[in-house]
């Protein structure tokens, strides 16, 4: 187990070494493996990036969030200005055919709502928010409803996993509920196992992966 001492200096390391942070204002302390984040950066990006490069650093066990976002003076926009290209964003993109995603702006703070149909779009809106100048924060609480039956979701993995000459494809215990796959049964080695789950993950309706594979002959 690594000491909270050398998990500081690889988790400023980490932060220092991205090019898209500034190190500077950003303080870093360690509890336990429990990484708790402070100081101040420029945009909502840079503090989303800080806490990826945490999150990097072996041994961190936890992350307490407390960076600030303090908007330059070039980068401070009005509510409606960040509302109207989120959403012309939204538009651009064709992540919401159904125009089912809704944006709310409040003092910088994008609060993300609404149905889409695959867990892809939930995260590109919120992947598009995060990176807009003049944000100061993003909450995600788009919900994904799925429109592809358990049946379908099944063959489709069985399909990939034949492509990718997995033998065992059609041994494999898939069920699906409420959009959630899980995945039982064995496998010659770690890649096919790993080669199932990115299976079942590529389908754009699962909502979830629960793992039950067993690695053996």
């Amino acid at each position: 187990m690594r000491d909270d001492i050398e998990i500081q200096a690889d988790v400023l390391a980490e932060i220092r070494w991205d090019p898209k942070i500034k190190a500077s204002h950003i303080g870093v302390e360690v509890a336990e493996g429990v990484v708790t984040l402070s100081g101040y950066v420029e945009s909502y990006s840079e503090k989303i990036n800080a806490e990826k490069a945490a999150k990097r650093v072996r041994g961190v066990r936890a992350i307490a969030q407390e960076i600030k976002v303090l908007l330059p003076g070039s980068s401070t926009r009005s509510d409606t200005e960040i509302a109207r290209q989120m959403q012309s964003i939204i538009a651009w993109s064709s992540i919401d055919p159904h125009e089912q995603i809704h944006v709310k702006v409040e003092q910088g703070f994008i609060t993300l709502s609404g149905k889409v149909e695959a867990f892809h779009q939930k995260d590109l809106a919120q992947s598009y928010a995060s990176n807009m100048l003049g944000v100061t924060g993003v909450c995600n609480l788009i919900e994904v409803e799925p429109k592809l039956s358990g049946p379908i979701i099944k063959q489709d993995i069985q399909n990939a996993l034949a492509r990718q000459a997995i033998d065992q494809a059609q041994k494999l215990d898939i069920t699906i509920d409420q959009n959630i796959v899980t995945i039982a049964g064995k496998v010659k080695s770690w890649s096919e196992r790993n080669s199932a789950i990115n299976a079942a993950w590529s389908i754009p309706t699962v909502k979830n992966v629960i793992d039950h594979l067993q690695v053996g002959y």
